[in-house]
């Protein structure tokens, strides 16, 4: 009996073993396989991400143009409104400065009405006075 094979056991130990490698084999491509996966999606999320990150950008230079355009679209209507306010006490004055030549007026045309009325009181009452010399005149004689 010591003729038996040894190298049957050592055999199925090898055996065994190869399987056992294979097996691993098999689960590590999964793994690899898996990997490859997670990198192209990873991958495809890196590109999706630096375009959208791109228009942002892009996006982001506009709005700092359009915020310029503005602020300067600001400036000119404030000097616009300040010149408005200007014109428009510049027209108050003028205003205020006609209106005080018609109240001057006012009192003018009120003081000319009484001298026009001085007027005509004293030409009646020189047409009194003369119908008075009149009547005095013919009843004294």
């Amino acid at each position: 009996m010591a003729n038996k094979k040894p190298v049957k056991k050592v055999s199925r130990k090898y055996d065994h073993r190869d399987v056992l490698l294979e097996s691993i084999d098999k689960k590590f491509q999964l793994v690899l396989e898996g990997h490859e996966g997670l990198d192209k999606k990873i991958d495809d999320f890196r590109h999706e991400t630096q375009s959208e990150l791109k228009f942002i950008r892009f996006a982001q230079d506009v709005l700092k143009n359009e915020m310029g355009d503005f602020r300067t679209d600001i400036g000119i209507l404030r000097t616009d409104v300040s010149d408005l306010k200007s014109s428009m006490n510049q027209i108050m004055e003028y205003l205020k400065r006609i209106d005080d030549e018609i109240q001057d007026l006012k009192r003018r045309l009120v003081g000319k009405a009484d001298l026009e009325r001085l007027g005509h009181l004293e030409q009646r009452v020189a047409s009194v006075e003369l119908a008075v010399k009149k009547f005095y005149g013919k009843n004294r004689n």
